[in-house]
Protein backbone atom coordinates (compact mmCIF):
# COMPACT_ATOMS: atom_id res chain seq x y z
CA UNK A 1 0.00 0.00 0.00
CA UNK A 2 3.04 2.72 0.79
CA UNK A 3 4.61 1.71 -2.37
CA UNK A 4 1.00 2.20 -4.86
CA UNK A 5 0.81 5.51 -2.84
CA UNK A 6 4.02 6.60 -2.80
CA UNK A 7 3.34 6.31 -6.93
CA UNK A 8 -0.02 7.82 -7.03
CA UNK A 9 1.78 11.11 -5.35
CA UNK A 10 4.91 11.45 -7.88
CA UNK A 11 2.45 10.74 -10.90
CA UNK A 12 0.14 14.09 -9.07
CA UNK A 13 2.98 16.40 -8.92
CA UNK A 14 4.29 15.71 -12.23
CA UNK A 15 0.47 16.24 -13.20
CA UNK A 16 0.15 19.70 -10.85
CA UNK A 17 3.64 20.63 -12.36
CA UNK A 18 2.35 20.04 -16.16
CA UNK A 19 -0.49 22.28 -16.03
CA UNK A 20 1.09 24.98 -14.02
CA UNK A 21 3.49 25.16 -16.93
CA UNK A 22 0.83 25.13 -19.51
CA UNK A 23 -1.04 28.09 -17.65
CA UNK A 24 1.99 29.95 -17.40
CA UNK A 25 2.56 29.50 -21.41
CA UNK A 26 -0.84 30.76 -21.73
CA UNK A 27 -0.32 33.84 -19.79
CA UNK A 28 2.53 34.69 -22.03
CA UNK A 29 0.51 33.65 -25.33
CA UNK A 30 -2.57 35.99 -23.91
CA UNK A 31 0.46 38.91 -23.30
CA UNK A 32 1.43 38.73 -26.76
CA UNK A 33 -1.53 39.02 -28.57
CA UNK A 34 -2.74 41.95 -25.76
CA UNK A 35 0.52 43.32 -27.31
CA UNK A 36 -0.61 42.76 -30.71
CA UNK A 37 -3.64 44.35 -31.15
CA UNK A 38 -2.68 47.12 -28.90
CA UNK A 39 0.09 47.64 -31.56
CA UNK A 40 -2.74 46.95 -34.28
CA UNK A 41 -5.07 49.28 -32.52
CA UNK A 42 -2.37 52.37 -32.50
CA UNK A 43 -1.68 51.90 -36.54
CA UNK A 44 -5.27 51.92 -37.15
CA UNK A 45 -5.27 55.05 -35.40
CA UNK A 46 -2.48 56.88 -37.51
CA UNK A 47 -4.26 55.46 -40.43
CA UNK A 48 -7.43 57.31 -39.65
CA UNK A 49 -5.63 60.75 -38.58
CA UNK A 50 -3.51 60.22 -42.08
CA UNK A 51 -7.07 59.80 -43.87
CA UNK A 52 -8.55 62.58 -42.42
CA UNK A 53 -6.03 65.03 -43.21
CA UNK A 54 -5.95 63.71 -46.94
CA UNK A 55 -9.63 64.68 -47.04
CA UNK A 56 -8.94 67.96 -45.93
CA UNK A 57 -5.62 68.82 -48.15
CA UNK A 58 -8.66 67.21 -50.78
CA UNK A 59 -11.24 69.84 -50.03
CA UNK A 60 -8.24 72.79 -49.83
CA UNK A 61 -7.32 71.68 -53.23
CA UNK A 62 -10.54 71.26 -54.56
CA UNK A 63 -11.47 75.09 -53.08
CA UNK A 64 -8.18 76.32 -54.48
CA UNK A 65 -9.02 74.73 -57.97
CA UNK A 66 -12.69 75.57 -58.18
CA UNK A 67 -14.21 77.21 -61.09
CA UNK A 68 -13.72 81.03 -60.72
CA UNK A 69 -17.78 81.36 -61.72
CA UNK A 70 -18.76 78.65 -59.03
CA UNK A 71 -19.84 79.92 -55.44
CA UNK A 72 -17.89 78.10 -52.96
CA UNK A 73 -19.38 74.73 -51.06
CA UNK A 74 -18.17 75.11 -47.28
CA UNK A 75 -20.38 71.52 -47.26
CA UNK A 76 -21.56 71.97 -44.28
CA UNK A 77 -24.74 72.44 -42.52
CA UNK A 78 -23.66 75.42 -40.72
CA UNK A 79 -24.87 78.75 -42.10
CA UNK A 80 -22.32 82.18 -41.65
CA UNK A 81 -24.02 85.60 -41.22
CA UNK A 82 -21.19 87.13 -43.15
CA UNK A 83 -17.80 86.44 -44.50
CA UNK A 84 -15.99 87.58 -41.39
CA UNK A 85 -17.34 83.92 -39.61
CA UNK A 86 -16.51 82.42 -42.64
CA UNK A 87 -12.56 83.76 -42.52
CA UNK A 88 -12.41 82.72 -38.96
CA UNK A 89 -13.63 79.62 -39.56
CA UNK A 90 -10.27 78.99 -41.91
CA UNK A 91 -11.83 79.55 -45.55
CA UNK A 92 -9.21 81.49 -46.84
CA UNK A 93 -9.66 82.06 -50.47
CA UNK A 94 -11.41 85.05 -52.05
CA UNK A 95 -14.38 84.28 -53.80
CA UNK A 96 -18.22 84.12 -53.79
CA UNK A 97 -20.15 82.40 -51.06
CA UNK A 98 -23.67 81.67 -49.24
CA UNK A 99 -24.61 83.87 -46.13
CA UNK A 100 -27.29 84.18 -43.93
CA UNK A 101 -27.06 87.20 -41.44
CA UNK A 102 -29.31 86.88 -38.64
CA UNK A 103 -33.17 88.11 -39.33
CA UNK A 104 -32.09 86.91 -42.83
CA UNK A 105 -35.24 84.23 -43.83
CA UNK A 106 -33.02 83.15 -46.79
CA UNK A 107 -29.23 82.68 -48.06
CA UNK A 108 -27.74 84.75 -50.86
CA UNK A 109 -24.54 85.24 -52.55
CA UNK A 110 -21.84 87.60 -51.96
CA UNK A 111 -18.28 87.87 -52.99
CA UNK A 112 -16.12 87.69 -49.26
CA UNK A 113 -12.82 89.43 -50.10
CA UNK A 114 -10.27 87.80 -47.87
CA UNK A 115 -7.71 89.75 -48.59
CA UNK A 116 -6.20 92.66 -46.30
CA UNK A 117 -6.90 90.79 -43.20
CA UNK A 118 -9.58 88.72 -44.44
CA UNK A 119 -13.40 88.62 -43.80
CA UNK A 120 -14.53 91.56 -46.17
CA UNK A 121 -17.96 91.25 -47.37
CA UNK A 122 -18.19 93.39 -50.84
CA UNK A 123 -21.20 95.30 -51.00
CA UNK A 124 -20.32 96.70 -54.21
CA UNK A 125 -17.63 96.48 -57.12
CA UNK A 126 -17.28 98.47 -60.28
CA UNK A 127 -14.57 97.37 -62.11
CA UNK A 128 -15.25 97.43 -65.97
CA UNK A 129 -18.06 99.60 -66.48
CA UNK A 130 -19.87 96.15 -67.39
CA UNK A 131 -22.85 96.97 -65.80
CA UNK A 132 -25.45 99.87 -65.62
CA UNK A 133 -25.66 101.48 -61.79
CA UNK A 134 -28.01 103.91 -63.22
CA UNK A 135 -31.37 102.48 -61.82
CA UNK A 136 -34.79 103.13 -59.93
CA UNK A 137 -35.23 102.34 -56.44
CA UNK A 138 -36.24 99.09 -56.83
CA UNK A 139 -33.02 97.59 -58.54
CA UNK A 140 -31.76 99.28 -55.62
CA UNK A 141 -33.71 97.62 -52.90
CA UNK A 142 -33.43 94.19 -54.36
CA UNK A 143 -29.74 94.24 -55.92
CA UNK A 144 -28.46 93.71 -59.22
CA UNK A 145 -25.32 92.86 -60.91
CA UNK A 146 -23.18 90.12 -61.54
CA UNK A 147 -23.39 87.65 -58.96
CA UNK A 148 -20.72 84.76 -60.37
CA UNK A 149 -17.41 86.44 -61.77
CA UNK A 150 -14.95 87.35 -59.52
CA UNK A 151 -14.64 90.89 -60.89
CA UNK A 152 -17.90 91.06 -61.94
CA UNK A 153 -19.99 94.28 -61.11
CA UNK A 154 -22.77 94.67 -58.64
CA UNK A 155 -25.00 96.02 -55.88
CA UNK A 156 -25.62 93.73 -52.79
CA UNK A 157 -29.03 95.58 -52.47
CA UNK A 158 -30.63 97.47 -49.79
CA UNK A 159 -32.57 95.20 -48.32
CA UNK A 160 -29.75 92.46 -47.80
CA UNK A 161 -27.05 95.50 -46.67
CA UNK A 162 -29.71 96.46 -43.78
CA UNK A 163 -29.67 92.92 -42.71
CA UNK A 164 -26.17 92.48 -42.44
CA UNK A 165 -25.71 95.86 -40.50
CA UNK A 166 -28.88 95.84 -38.46
CA UNK A 167 -26.60 92.33 -37.05
CA UNK A 168 -24.02 94.33 -35.55
CA UNK A 169 -25.78 97.62 -34.60
CA UNK A 170 -25.05 99.42 -31.64
CA UNK A 171 -27.22 102.38 -32.23
CA UNK A 172 -30.69 103.03 -33.41
CA UNK A 173 -31.83 106.52 -33.03
CA UNK A 174 -34.72 106.52 -35.18
CA UNK A 175 -36.46 103.45 -32.98
CA UNK A 176 -39.59 103.44 -30.80
CA UNK A 177 -39.66 106.65 -28.57
CA UNK A 178 -40.18 105.10 -25.02
CA UNK A 179 -38.86 108.37 -23.23
CA UNK A 180 -36.29 106.67 -20.78
CA UNK A 181 -36.24 103.15 -19.14
CA UNK A 182 -37.84 100.73 -21.14
CA UNK A 183 -39.26 97.17 -21.55
CA UNK A 184 -40.27 95.25 -24.68
CA UNK A 185 -39.96 92.04 -26.93
CA UNK A 186 -36.58 93.85 -28.79
CA UNK A 187 -34.58 96.42 -27.86
CA UNK A 188 -36.19 98.81 -29.97
CA UNK A 189 -36.26 102.18 -28.43
CA UNK A 190 -33.96 105.23 -29.25
CA UNK A 191 -30.95 103.68 -27.98
CA UNK A 192 -27.05 104.20 -27.57
CA UNK A 193 -25.88 101.25 -26.36
CA UNK A 194 -22.05 102.19 -25.43
CA UNK A 195 -23.55 105.32 -23.69
CA UNK A 196 -26.98 104.08 -22.08
CA UNK A 197 -27.24 100.24 -22.65
CA UNK A 198 -30.34 98.53 -24.44
CA UNK A 199 -32.88 99.16 -22.38
CA UNK A 200 -32.64 103.30 -22.08
CA UNK A 201 -34.61 105.18 -24.55
CA UNK A 202 -32.91 108.47 -25.02
CA UNK A 203 -35.25 111.33 -24.52
CA UNK A 204 -33.89 113.83 -27.16
CA UNK A 205 -31.56 113.28 -30.08
CA UNK A 206 -30.59 115.47 -32.78
CA UNK A 207 -28.86 114.87 -36.02
CA UNK A 208 -26.99 117.13 -38.43
CA UNK A 209 -24.75 117.20 -41.42
CA UNK A 210 -22.66 119.90 -42.69
CA UNK A 211 -19.87 120.10 -45.66
CA UNK A 212 -16.32 118.78 -44.60
CA UNK A 213 -14.90 122.43 -45.71
CA UNK A 214 -17.46 124.34 -44.49
CA UNK A 215 -15.70 127.38 -42.77
CA UNK A 216 -17.67 129.38 -40.27
CA UNK A 217 -17.99 133.63 -41.95
CA UNK A 218 -17.77 135.27 -38.02
CA UNK A 219 -18.17 138.51 -39.94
Amino acid sequence: MMKTFGFILVVSVLITFGESRDLEDCSQEQARLRAQVHLLETRVKQQQIKIARLLHEKEIQFLDEGEENSVIDLGSKRQYADCSEIFNNGYKRSGFYKIKPLQSPVEFSVYCDMSDGGGWTVIQRRTDGSENFNRGWNDYENGFGNFVQKNGEYWLGNKNLHLLTKQCHSANLNGVYHRGPYTAETDNGVVWYTWHGWWYSLKSVVMKIRPNDFIPNII
